[in-house]
């Protein structure tokens, strides 16, 4: 199991090896994917989308100082769901999305704290 994240088209998800072992990716109508592709883990993990950590640690785990590129489409999923979710010691509305033992929230462009306490 492959956790892939497309870049360009700002999607995460899980797939499978076939039989033979190969990891299939498709174009979807585009000429060019920029994917970010790795083992699947067992425990939820943070995928940042359009915006980036500010203190340079790996892109997984929380806190998260993140500096957010675009208003509405800077994404972070994986948040798991043991607690609520604050943006800057706020609580902050959560989407449920394709992985439902996780949230994912939306951020207003800028730099941010995100925590789940």
């Amino acid at each position: 199991m492959y956790d892939v994240y497309d870049v360009f088209g700002e999607t995460a998800a899980e797939r499978r090896t076939d039989e033979k072992g190969d990891l299939e990716v498709f174009l979807s109508g585009r000429f060019i994917r920029l994917l970010y592709v790795t083992e699947a883990a067992a425990g939820p993990k943070l995928i940042f989308t359009t915006g980036e950590r500010r203190d340079g640690q790996p892109r997984s785990g929380l806190p998260a100082r993140i500096h957010a590129y675009r208003p509405g489409r800077s994404v972070i999923t994986g948040i798991p769901k043991t607690g609520k979710v604050y943006l800057n010691g706020m609580p902050v509305p959560v989407m449920e999305t394709f992985d439902r033992g996780h949230q994912t929230v939306l951020l207003p462009k800028g730099y941010h704290l995100l925590e789940v306490r």
